[in-house]
């Protein structure tokens, strides 16, 4: 099963009405949605984890990469969202028009991310909110119920690799999986905020 479900989520494998923060889990959160840009030479996609580089634009976005949130710098963390309007959910590995969410199947990330400079919004997080995130674009990434994961690669989610000792070497950004998703591009986080962790490989 791409999902299995459990007391505390009886809901959908996927996002599809293109909404990433589904509104009966934040219905106390409120939503902070701040104007954003792709930065050059970047893979921006709607479910990627991002924060701003402040590159050619004041407000241009990079993917988070491995351990985001390691440096104090990276205090905040922020998601890339479909615009307003553009909710349509691609169901096919060819781009519609308005690229839309990136697809619950096999895909080339390339024909979803957004251009240099492409306008775009992202939300920033806050320790508690429910949210889809892209975990894989290539239907093999899997998480599991109440297990914690944490930025990877290319603004992504995922597991960091077991700690072999007992000493908290640096924090980052958590993020815990509200059901068990199995072959799947897309899973549901609650966010837990900045944690410390034991990064002993």
């Amino acid at each position: 099963m791409p999902i299995t479900r459990n007391p505390e989520y009886q809901g959908q494998d996927y996002p599809y009405d293109g909404n990433l923060f589904p509104p009966e889990l934040n219905e106390h959160k409120r939503l902070k949605v701040i104007p954003a840009a792709a930065d050059a030479a970047t893979a921006i996609f709607y479910g990627c984890l991002a924060y701003f580089s402040a590159g050619t634009q004041v407000n241009d976005i990079t993917p988070c990469g491995v351990a985001h949130g390691k440096d104090d710098r990276e205090a905040k963390i922020y998601v890339v969202i479909p615009r307003k309007g553009d909710v349509r959910f691609a169901y096919t590995t060819d781009a519609p028009y308005m690229p839309g969410l990136v697809p619950n199947t096999s895909i080339t990330i390339a024909n979803y991310q957004l251009a240099a400079e492409d306008e775009c919004e992202v939300v920033m997080l806050e320790p508690g909110m429910y949210v889809w995130l892209q975990i894989g674009d290539d239907i093999t990434a899997d998480v599991l119920w109440n297990y914690t994961y944490y930025p990877i690669a290319n603004g992504y989610v995922g597991a960091q690799d077991d700690p072999d000792g007992s000493v908290i070497a640096e924090k980052m950004h958590a993020f815990r999986a509200v059901a068990s998703f199995e072959n799947l591009n897309w899973a549901l986080f609650q966010y837990v905020g900045k944690e410390g962790v034991d990064s002993t490989a």
